[in-house]
């Protein structure tokens, strides 16, 4: 069973046992007054122990008044703008602890993503190729992600999730291919009316690790929502993955804050890396 994605009020958020907490992935200004209250009920009826928030500069007083907490910043997240703050509330004080080991480990990641490196410098090798996926490709896609992935936050396992993302318009998905197979994928979750792109869901076959194709795909992700007019670019990275950090700082992200124990990913849940670009 996945967590589910679903409107509080008209806003959208992601919630369930999986996660264990409610995540504010949308608020619609209609609910700025109720919003905390609903997601602090929510919480309590079903006992999650964290609530983390994406919300617009000017709701964050509001929400620190709640007991929210600032874990990261992404400047110009709405249309170029106004900064996007994700916020952290904790009921459980396990959930909230960032322990001096952890914190070690996350930062001597993020510097060993700083080495010097030239993205131009990475091509594909000789038979492979990297293009947009459709409606054509989503059970191969889910199959890598099954290969990649033991467990994920969002139901990428299932090719009729992909497949309404993609007839929605909202999810664009990218994939490098060798010899006509899926060897590698990474989508970007687009949202036009606040102008940013999420850069996610990267995999890479086990037998084609090693190739930077990580690199090529966000290469070509950032090319395709430049031509969409998207001016915010930014990836919530698992903060002990060495590769995709070095990935996102090599292609010039910035790094924007980390979200304490809040994502499922494999057999834990793991702090979580913001990385933010202007286009």
């Amino acid at each position: 069973m996945y967590d589910q994605v679903q409107k509080l009020g008209k806003s959208l958020i992601h919630h369930g046992p999986n996660n264990d907490r409610a995540y504010l992935m949308k608020l619609d200004d209609s609910d700025r007054l109720t919003i905390i209250d609903q997601l602090y009920q929510l919480c309590l009826l079903k006992r999650y122990s964290k609530i983390i928030a994406k919300v617009p500069e000017p709701y964050v007083g509001k929400f620190m008044e709640s007991n929210f907490k600032v874990e990261a910043a992404i400047p110009g997240f709405y249309n170029g703008k106004t900064t996007g703050y994700f916020l952290g509330r904790y009921f459980s004080l396990a959930r909230s602890r960032f322990s001096t080991t952890d914190r070690a480990k996350v930062r001597q990641i993020r510097e060993a993503a700083r080495a010097p490196f030239d993205p131009l410098s990475v091509h594909l090798l000789s038979g492979y190729q990297i293009r947009p996926l459709g409606p054509g490709h989503v059970v191969a896609l889910a199959e890598l992600y099954k290969k990649v992935f033991s467990v994920y936050p969002f139901p990428v396992f299932d090719p009729a999730y992909l497949m309404s993302t993609i007839e929605e318009g909202s999810v664009h998905y990218f994939g490098v291919f060798k010899n006509k197979q899926l060897v590698a994928a990474s989508s970007a979750e687009v949202d036009r009316q606040a102008g940013n792109a999420e850069m996610t869901d990267f995999a890479t076959h086990p037998d084609h690790t090693g190739m930077k194709l990580s690199v090529l795909l966000l290469r070509q992700m950032e090319s395709a929502m430049r031509e969409k007019g998207i001016q915010t670019l930014y990836t919530i990275a698992r903060a002990k993955s060495p590769g995709m950090n070095k990935t996102f700082h090599r292609l010039g992200y910035t790094y924007g804050g980390i979200l304490i124990h809040n994502t499922q990913i494999g057999s834990s849940i793991e702090h979580m890396n913001v990385w933010y670009k202007p286009v």
